[in-house]
C-alpha cells in the first residue's frame, strides 16, 4: 500500500483571515477552483497544499478540532531575515531565534492568526573535522 500526504488541513475560524495570512508570509497563492466563504486550498511553494476550512461549519460525525491545535514546521534558507520581517509586523512571536539541543539547526516559534504554532527552522551546516 502507498500512502502520500496530499493535502495538510488547518481548522481555522476566520477563513478569510487566515488566507490573507498565508498569502502575505508565505507566499501562498490561492486555487480559486477550491474556494468559498468557508473553506480555501492554498499553494505552499515545495510543499503539500494548505487548505484552510472554517470550523464553525460542522466537521463529519466523530471528527473534533480546535484551532490552534496543529505545528507547521517550514524549513527557510535565512531565518534572520525572516524573523526580523515578522518581528517588525503583525505576527506574533513565541520566542527569539535559538538553537535546538543537538545543535543541528536554528528556530523559532510564532502564531498564525488562530493560534496555529509555526516553528521556523533553518538547518546548521556541519562543521568540518580538522
Amino acid at each position: 500500500m502507498s500512502l502520500r500526504l496530499r493535502t495538510i488541513m488547518l481548522y481555522v475560524s476566520d477563513v478569510a483571515r487566515s488566507k490573507e495570512f498565508y498569502t502575505t508570509f508565505f507566499d501562498a497563492k490561492v486555487l480559486p477552483d477550491y474556494e468559498s466563504l468557508w473553506f480555501a486550498m492554498l499553494d505552499l511553494p515545495g510543499s503539500p497544499p494548505l487548505a484552510l476550512f472554517d470550523v464553525s461549519q460542522g466537521l463529519p460525525a466523530g471528527v473534533s478540532a480546535s484551532p490552534g491545535g496543529f505545528e507547521l514546521d517550514f524549513e527557510v534558507e535565512d531565518i534572520e531575515e525572516i524573523y526580523q520581517d515578522w518581528r517588525g509586523k503583525d505576527v506574533e512571536l513565541v520566542t527569539e531565534i535559538f538553537s535546538s539541543p543537538s545543535g543541528n539547526l536554528r528556530l523559532f516559534y510564532a502564531k498564525d492568526p488562530d493560534g496555529h504554532s509555526l516553528a521556523i527552522y533553518q538547518m546548521q551546516q556541519a562543521q568540518a573535522e580538522i
